[in-house]
């Protein structure tokens, strides 16, 4: 039941912690983003549309890994602990 619980906070800090990051590099991307296409543009010869899909694919890609890597395994973990509390309850009676 540690572990669960352990694991289950983890995950949970784990998804706030990347939806603030997240966040803070769609704000700091909002500030610099024809500096950073300019730099991009230089390094790697490609143009703003390419370079608009590659910005887009990877909140996609974050988004994908905030929801189903930790926020999926946190709630999951979450409902575990509170059906083995339940039935815990349940077998000391602690209820009555």
């Amino acid at each position: 039941m540690r572990y669960i619980n352990f694991w289950k906070r983890f995950l949970l800090k784990c998804f706030v912690i990347s939806f603030l990051l997240n966040i803070v590099f769609f704000f700091w991307w909002l500030l610099v983003r024809d500096y950073s296409f300019s730099f991009a543009h230089q390094i790697f010869a490609i143009d703003k549309i390419a370079y608009n899909k590659l910005i887009v694919d990877f909140f996609i890609l974050s988004k994908y890994i905030m929801f189903y890597l930790f926020l999926t395994p946190s709630l999951a973990l979450y409902w575990m602990s509170k059906c083995y509390k339940d039935e815990w309850k349940k077998n000391i009676k602690l209820d009555d």
